[in-house]
């Protein structure tokens, strides 16, 4: 897929792609920071093209691929981070709110295997499976700027 025609897909709210396609889109929303929610049926592959996504993104920056969470905020790897949603509790995604006295107000404190630095994407999956209680969704997000944040249905 052409880059130009990436671009105009991303520009639309719903597109229906092809898994080529979808791996194109997915690498072009990684290089411009963005969101991406991808629906499908449970089982056509979508978990799977973000990984090779990500092998090919981690291989043009010179960086290793893993899902290893022991390389988390490690400069050297690209990480995909897979979080199964219908597994997760609020505080698994937004972290344990603590007073801090000087603010006069609640901090949230992240969960530690949210990235602070590197690279990756962080793979939301599973979400027509949970509970309701979608914290990630509040827009406080610990992923910091290498990181992609990719939510997926199964």
């Amino acid at each position: 897929m052409t880059n130009k025609k990436v671009a105009e897909k991303m520009s639309q709210v719903a597109i229906k792609v092809t898994h080529a396609e979808l791996e194109a889109v997915i690498m072009k929303y990684y290089e411009a920071k963005r969101a991406l929610f991808c629906w499908g049926t449970m089982g056509i592959g979508k978990s799977w093209i973000v990984r090779d996504a990500a092998r090919k993104i981690a291989t043009a920056m010179e960086k290793k691929f893993t899902e290893d969470l022991a390389h988390i905020n490690d400069p050297e790897y690209f990480l995909v981070i897979d979080v199964r949603l219908s597994q997760c509790d609020p505080s698994d995604l937004r972290g344990i709110p603590v007073w801090e006295k000087t603010k006069g107000a609640t901090q949230w404190l992240p969960p530690s295997t949210f990235p602070r630095a590197g690279y990756g994407i962080i793979l939301f999956d599973e979400l027509n499976l949970e509970s309701g209680s979608n914290a990630f969704l509040t827009g406080n997000s610990s992923a910091r700027p290498g990181f992609s944040l990719s939510v997926y249905s199964g």
